[in-house]
């Protein structure tokens, strides 16, 4: 990993070591990368980078680069003899998702995205290819097949030291001059990050990249995530996600005692608190800190939740049967695809993509939930949630059976 830059362009602050996603930038590699390296070589300049990457707890050489004005390609044969055979090449200050990474490792030389989708290619390296080997890179390049991720799988035979200047040399002269090979991923998730507008941004894509892929209802899907991306865009390098999930907690039950005194602001208390619901999730998986404890203590405290609101509704309406019947049947939609993760050690949503289509959803009710209150139509809303989670709960067993009958 090359982190050997003097950061003029971030007034002096080291950027590998800028939070991105509540994760420092190097760490956030490293962590990625750990599973697939069994050493990390670290080529470093500041003393509060070679500080910092002294502390991470993986193997590892830390190099000194006294002379970063030479270029990244001298910081990288400074690496080049402290390696053997096939090993990973990336820069400290790059910012990439799980998914290109999972995917990158199992490629070959340089990788090369066809379609970039959060860079700007103006300032981007261009690639220029010839078959499947580098011919020429640079940021000037008019006519190009590429744009360089900052993502290297090499062996060390494929590095050629002839031919090279002999004053500055950047990592694009090394590269060209070996005529490296070639492989490409495009439009996935990763970014240079040089300047505080480009850190800003990432930040930002880089919550909204953490938006799970699945298990969402419509509401979550057109409005909740628009509002809570952003909370949590602004909130990543601040707070922890267990702090959200109480945070949100709270306002669960703000909204229940304020709907025993005003069920029309209960509602959108209640709407609130699911919208807030999403941002811990968010930031557990932007800042890459998530964990079964945290999953398992934001199911119970939903639960909890949610039966305080309905008791509130059943207490203003007197419709307690009405109310016991919603408050049952909507924790069996929880109970029903929990159970189904306990017994197949997956994810329903994953397994039986049309769930994610069936209405019922937690997000769903909620919305659903303020609507009436706005309305005033307190015994309906018991009605509808217990009809609403019936069908959920049937639908979610028929195509379970479909799905994992032999």
């Amino acid at each position: 990993m090359l982190a050997a830059g003097k950061a003029t362009r971030m007034k002096g602050k080291p950027k590998p070591i800028l939070k991105v996603g509540g994760t420092e930038i190097i760490r956030r590699t490293v962590n990625l990368l750990k599973n697939y390296v069994d050493e990390f070589i670290f080529v470093v300049h500041m003393k509060e980078v070679e500080d910092f990457v002294k502390k991470l707890d993986v193997k590892k050489k830390v190099i000194r680069n006294e002379y970063p004005e030479k270029g990244n390609g001298y910081s990288f044969l400074l690496a080049l003899d402290h390696v053997d055979g096939e090993f990973i090449l990336t820069m400290a200050d790059h910012v990439y998702s799980q998914e290109f990474v999972e995917r990158a490792v199992k490629l070959r030389g340089l990788v090369v995205d066809r379609n970039p989708k959060y860079v700007d290619v103006n300032e981007a390296t261009k690639v220029k290819v010839d078959g499947e080997k580098l011919v020429d890179c640079g940021k000037n390049l008019a006519s190009f097949d590429g744009v360089d991720t900052g993502f290297f799988v090499l062996r060390k035979n494929d590095i050629s030291l002839t031919n090279l200047p002999s004053e500055e040399l950047s990592l694009c002269d090394v590269m060209k001059s070996s005529r490296i090979p070639v492989s490409y991923l495009d439009g996935l998730f990763w970014m240079d990050v040089d300047t505080e507008e480009e850190l800003k941004a990432a930040n930002r894509l880089i919550v909204k990249e953490s938006v799970k892929k699945t298990g969402d209802g419509f509401v979550s899907r057109y409005f909740n995530r628009k509002i809570s991306t952003w909370i949590s865009s602004k909130l990543v390098n601040r707070i922890e996600p267990m702090t959200a999930t109480i945070f949100s907690f709270f306002i669960g039950i703000l909204s229940a005692l304020t709907a025993l005194f005003s069920p029309l602001i209960g509602g959108i208390v209640y709407q609130i608190s699911s919208i807030l619901d999403g941002v811990d999730g968010e930031l557990a998986r932007a800042s890459m800190k998530q964990s079964a404890f945290g999953g398992y203590i934001d199911s119970i405290l939903d639960r909890i939740v949610d039966f305080l609101f309905i008791f509130a509704i059943a207490v203003v309406s007197g419709e307690f049967l009405w109310g016991m019947l919603a408050a049952f049947t909507t924790t069996m939609v929880s109970y029903s695809t929990e159970k189904y993760k306990a017994e197949f050690k997956r994810s329903p949503f994953d397994k039986i993509r049309l769930l994610n289509k069936v209405p019922g959803k937690r997000d769903e009710r909620i919305f659903a939930a303020m609507v009436f209150c706005l309305l005033g139509f307190l015994k309906e809303l018991l009605i509808f949630l217990t009809l609403l989670s019936i069908f959920r709960v049937s639908a979610t067993i028929y195509l379970v059976k479909r799905s994992e009958s032999p």
